[in-house]
């Protein structure tokens, strides 16, 4: 795969901007899957493979290294289409996944949005042997997110990035109803509530985060995975024109960043509109909406993967990525 490359510099800006490490950014071709609608969560499994999710698919599917789907498991009854597709107004809007051990085992946590009440406040642990499913309800979560946010009564949740460390469980809000923040939650509390012993969970932290902006519209978060070694988060941020959680509007382009833990600080918005880098092919932008990106190797210099993405056509985009720390 040919890959090519962009560079970024890691910036933060709480009242003033701190240099940072730069990394490099190679991004390889695309690779359209029209088997997967609408891809928008993925984690790594194992054997160079991933397991993705799309929000108006009823499945959890599973891709080789080529990106080709090699199983699929049905997390849901849910009505689908002629397309193969769940309708909008029905669909859960499953926007984000991550490994989980739970109860000393592996799972997939998936989970829907909140961008609609109700509908998308659903999520489901798959085990990694698929032999067990859990469903659970997410509207106390996203009571407290909505709280901690302050959102006003015409804003939504909008969830579209989840990922995990050794003690947290991190969630990324797409600000394209309220704005781009990213809740905390513990792990152990998380457990708990997975598992139906409380009915929130004891502490939410919330950090704001800034975006690049395109023709006036910020992008928003869409995606992360957890890189253990640098002990911090790689985002994905697409720019989407239009200004709710509900409609599609046109991609005007995605990033990759970097985001250390250590500068996720309360009370203070983190600048990433300068350290993100745009995801580009040929030189050009890429205008497909990126959505989540995933992990197969990491050490203290380098992470490799993949992204995925939704065209907003019913079909998902996938692109192999190589992010190297250059100083």
């Amino acid at each position: 795969m040919k890959l090519l490359t962009g560079l970024i510099s890691l910036a933060f800006s709480g009242l003033a901007i701190a240099s940072g490490p730069t990394y490099q950014l190679q991004v390889g071709a695309p690779v359209l899957n029209t088997a997967i609608p609408s891809g928008s969560g993925m984690s790594p499994t194992f054997n160079h493979r991933y397991l993705v999710v799309g929000d108006d698919s009823p499945y959890l599917f599973e891709v080789d290294a080529r990106f080709q789907v090699v199983k699929k498991t049905l997390i849901k009854d849910y009505p689908i289409n002629a397309q193969g597709r769940i309708d909008k107004k029905v669909k859960p809007d499953f926007e984000a996944m991550t490994p989980l051990v739970w109860n000393k085992q592996l799972w997939s946590m998936v989970i829907g949005s909140g961008s609609k009440p109700d509908l998308r406040e659903y999520g489901f642990l798959l085990s990694y042997d698929g032999k067990q499913k859990v469903e659970f309800r997410l509207t106390n979560l996203y009571k407290q997110f909505f709280v901690a946010g302050g959102l006003t009564p015409t804003q939504t949740i909008n969830i579209e990035g989840l990922t995990v460390d050794h003690q947290y469980m991190y969630f990324l809000n797409r600000g394209n109803s309220a704005s781009n923040m990213i809740f905390r939650v513990k792990l152990s509390d998380m457990s708990d509530y997975l598992a139906g012993k409380v009915t929130q969970v004891g502490e939410v932290k919330k950090f704001d985060v800034k975006l690049p902006v395109i023709d006036k519209f910020e992008a928003g978060l869409s995606g992360a995975d957890y890189w253990p070694e640098a002990r911090a988060l790689v985002y994905t941020a697409s720019v989407e024109a239009t200004g709710d959680a509900y409609g599609d509007g046109a991609i005007l382009g995605s990033f990759v960043g970097v985001i250390p833990l250590h500068q996720l600080r309360e009370g203070q918005t983190l600048d990433l509109s300068r350290s993100a880098a745009p995801v580009m092919v040929n030189g050009k932008p890429v205008l497909t909406k990126i959505e989540s990106i995933a992990f197969q190797k990491a050490d203290e210099h380098e992470v490799r993967g993949a992204l995925v993405s939704d065209n907003d056509q019913g079909a998902s985009e996938f692109f192999g990525f190589r992010l190297r720390r250059k100083d």
